[in-house]
């Protein structure tokens, strides 16, 4: 398994891997055969994956009467969820502390911040950590 750092690595990969008899020390493609040519630099695209924190999942959703959370913690940090109505008010805190790296689950139990229940709707969950903000909507069926 070869790890992609860069561009530029992911583009002497494939020259390699098309034109094996091309070692990857005779980079740059200026020294490449004529007949050959440069290696399309425009035509490569690589979705190098991200290092934050995120929500992983929702569900069931729609819920009633409770909603799972799933999210990822990719250093240890400060998290916050929080759910808002469609007006944009909080109505409801479920988390703000800090986390360990790894998985975590909350349960929403459809309840605002004085444990009452809330009429079926549109809910909104905010991820917020030092570096990501995320928000997804949920929506409680009664």
């Amino acid at each position: 398994m070869i790890e992609l750092l860069n561009r530029d690595a992911r583009v002497e990969i494939a020259w390699f891997e098309i034109y094996d008899s091309w070692s990857p020390l005779d980079w740059p493609y200026t020294q490449c055969p004529p007949q050959v040519g440069p290696p399309p630099m425009g035509n490569i695209e690589i979705d190098i994956p991200t290092m934050e924190s995120s929500i992983i999942s929702v569900y069931p959703n729609p819920f009633n009467p409770t909603s799972t959370i799933v999210f990822d913690m990719m250093k240890n940090e400060n998290v916050k969820l929080q759910m808002y109505n469609v007006k944009g008010q909080l109505v409801r805190t479920l988390i703000d502390e800090i986390r360990d790296i790894g998985n975590h689950t909350v349960v929403w139990t459809g309840t605002d911040n004085n444990n009452r229940h809330l009429s079926s709707g549109i809910y909104f969950l905010k991820f917020e950590t030092n570096s990501t903000i995320e928000i997804k909507k949920i929506l409680l069926m009664k």
